[in-house]
């Protein structure tokens, strides 16, 4: 069951996707449901109730025109609330684009806290990647290696275990990259094919090879419902989340349902 505080993040999480769909229909750009956003709508009809977070998906062209929208106006709605985060700009540290609530602000654990964001929906780019498999899992090895140098820069309250890993992995890092955390954000930005592939997905924040989908199950996409409102899932959702999360509709065992958990305010509430 949903915390008082869980169901305040979600409503907040809504009311940007709600936001940006609306954006999105304005500049005729497509986006659709994934991970656990997309388990969620075809589980629960809406979010995962110990999720904390909206995950959504767009095609290279479309989130190529949506950069270029962004990059004339960071902001979604004439109000100037909900505002999108592009990588590499100001003192941003993902490689994907977050649309935010600027009046919220979110601590992540285990985040320098200067790294803050508001609250937040993920728009990640679906790209061109692999042909197999196996090319994939080499893909997803070769992004790991940048994530694990990348924690090593923005990296903040730590285990001491973690404390240790750092210390022996931060002359490397100082040594490549200067200091500069987004060494490692622009070598991960470069890892999507140039070249078409059959394999297309989230290549840019790879969780694991199981991330890479089949391209024609993007092809047609397809109404499901989310918090009652209707919004875009690939028409092959069940091998998707079957492919990424085996018994999709078999809940965790109630120790595996985390709620993720994040500091945060609200700055200007009105």
């Amino acid at each position: 069951m949903e915390t008082k505080e869980q169901k305040e993040i979600h409503d907040i999480e809504f009311k940007i996707l709600k936001a940006f769909k609306k954006y999105c229909k304005k500049h005729n750009l497509t986006f659709f449901l994934i991970g656990g956003t997309l388990l969620g709508a075809i589980r629960h009809k809406g979010f995962i109730p110990w999720d904390d977070d909206i995950d959504i998906g767009m095609l290279r062209s479309d989130y190529n025109k949506l950069i270029s929208f962004a990059e004339k106006d960071l902001y979604i709605d004439d109000e100037k609330r909900y505002k999108i985060l592009l990588p590499l700009r100001e003192n941003y540290i993902y490689p994907q684009i977050k649309i935010i609530d600027t009046n919220t602000i979110a601590y992540e654990k285990k985040i320098k806290r200067k790294y803050a964001t508001g609250l937040w929906v993920d728009v990640f780019p679906y790209d061109y990647g692999a042909n197999t498999r196996q090319e994939a899992k080499k893909l997803s090895n070769k992004n790991h290696f940048y994530k694990k140098f990348f924690q090593v820069g923005i990296s903040g309250e730590l285990s001491l275990k973690e404390k240790i890993l750092k210390a022996i992995a931060f002359p490397v890092y100082k040594l490549i990259t200067q200091g500069d955390y987004k060494y490692w954000i622009k070598k991960m930005l470069k890892v999507p094919s140039a070249s078409p592939t059959r394999l297309v997905g989230d290549v840019i924040w790879i969780y694991d090879e199981r991330d890479m989908y089949p391209k024609e199950w993007f092809d047609d996409l397809i109404d499901v419902e989310f918090e009652g409102e209707k919004f875009k899932a690939p028409s092959h959702y069940d091998e998707y989340l079957t492919q990424f999360y085996g018994e999709y509709m078999k809940l965790p065992k109630e120790e595996d349902r985390v709620f993720h958990g994040f500091e945060w305010h609200y700055v200007n509430k009105k």
